[in-house]
């Protein structure tokens, strides 16, 4: 039997999972010995996709499961549904007796310190730094690759650049982004992100949704996206080997536990899912990855920050919010 007390300190660590634009779209039920959790649909953005959604709600286990392990605890999650629905429930049981691990303070400590930094990086890694990230254990199923060649990061960089273009060339696409900016000139929120770590010289006097509709440049933002990618010393790629819900919740998992040992190294991180999820993208990421068989699911850089300022903590929502019964 676990208390709430404790449910809630994993909680706080749970939510602290990356999400598209920030949107944390979870919902959970808590039982003494079980969690159930579901996307929160009025969260969601209207044109989706839904994939990444779940990757997220896979990235919240995670972190979930780094509180938990400290605790003495390890989560397991039952079978899932092979098609995904946005109504699929996701159910996480709780053991006991499981003895952490040598790194488990260090990565529960990474989980609380990850931050995504939008901005530019150094060239150079940490030496040794690649090695640990390719001996991050993956979940069964998924994959890491991490792409370091000059001409592959310039692939990857011109896929991140392509995917930015259509996202503020699209209309549709800007109207779902528009939420889920904001600046001073907005209300205080629980999701979203800040103006200053999506654009720096943005204007913080107008409404995040008016910059996002009305002032933003698709060119810019798709050049300022190639440079930045370009620059990065290290990009990755996570993939499944289904396109499938188990498939993505799994890479959700294996996607945050690259990031939080990314972060304990000292390195930031900027993901980029539009490559994976623009069907006209797509076939070029897999080739970059070597990967015909899997589904990437996300692209990544890393990289030591040359703007450490511009990770900024984005808001969370109060457990409250997202945990059902409370």
């Amino acid at each position: 039997m676990i208390d709430r007390e404790m449910i809630a300190t994993w909680l706080e660590v749970a939510c602290l999972a990356p999400s598209p634009h920030n949107n944390q779209p979870w919902a959970a039920r808590a039982a003494p010995d079980r969690m159930i959790l579901r996307l929160d649909h009025q969260l969601l953005p209207l044109l989706g996709p839904d994939r990444v959604q779940f990757i997220a709600l896979g990235a919240f286990i995670e972190n979930m499961s780094f509180a938990a392990a400290v605790d003495g605890y390890r989560l397991a999650v039952d079978e899932l549904p092979v098609v995904p629905r946005r109504t699929s429930e996701i159910m996480v049981r709780f053991r006991d007796g499981a003895k952490p691990g040598d790194n488990a303070a260090i990565m529960l400590e990474g989980a609380k310190r990850r931050r995504t930094n939008r901005g530019r990086y150094e060239s150079i890694l940490p030496s040794g730094a690649t090695e640990q990230l390719q001996a991050v254990p993956c979940e069964p199923a998924t994959s890491l690759t991490l792409i370091s060649g000059a001409a592959d990061r310039s692939a990857a960089a011109d896929l991140a650049a392509r995917a930015m273009h259509v996202l503020f060339s699209v209309p549709e696409l800007r109207r779902d982004l528009a939420p889920f900016v904001f600046t001073s000139a907005d209300a205080p929120r629980g999701i979203g992100m800040p103006i200053e770590s999506v654009n720096p010289a943005a204007s913080t006097k107008v409404p995040g949704s008016q910059w996002v509709l009305e002032l933003a440049s698709a060119d810019e933002e798709a050049e300022a996206a190639r440079a930045r990618f370009e620059h990065a010393p290290l990009h990755f790629v996570v993939s499944s080997r289904t396109d499938t819900l188990p498939g993505w919740i799994a890479g959700g998992r294996t996607l945050q536990r690259v990031l939080v040992m990314a972060t304990v190294l000292g390195l930031s991180h900027c993901l980029a899912a539009g490559p994976s999820e623009i069907p006209t993208l797509l076939p070029t990421l897999r080739r970059l990855v070597d990967n015909c068989e899997g589904r990437p699911l996300i692209l990544g850089r890393l990289g030591v920050p040359s703007f450490p300022e511009q990770a900024i903590a984005a808001p969370r929502r109060p457990i409250a919010d997202f945990l059902i019964g409370s």
